[in-house]
């Protein structure tokens, strides 16, 4: 476990690609869960309007979320929240 952080960001990234800056600021929530003898699970919710780049998460999609921003014994280091695949894609309409 890293020992010190400054300001921690998010990492997501889908079939081991990272999100664009612009699908990136389209990202207005994040929540990771674990828990003992549960499965992990994430959920990510976006922003989208007709001019909102498409998101690349399909289903059966791998997805890993981690931090950077982390320092241990000087050196930077990305700390993995989660690692898993997308099961499920929805829509809330506001």
């Amino acid at each position: 476990m890293p020992k010190t952080f400054t300001s921690l960001r998010p990492i997501v990234k889908a079939d081991g690609s990272k999100l664009s800056e612009e699908q990136h600021s389209a990202l207005t929530s994040m929540r990771v869960t674990k828990g003992l003898g549960t499965p992990a699970h994430a959920r990510l919710a976006f922003t989208v309007t007709k001019e909102s780049p498409m998101i690349s998460a399909k289903l059966g999609s791998s997805l890993t979320i981690s931090a950077d921003g982390l320092k241990n014994a000087g050196a930077n280091v990305d700390w993995e929240l989660f690692d898993g695949v997308v099961v499920s894609v929805g829509i809330e309409l506001a």
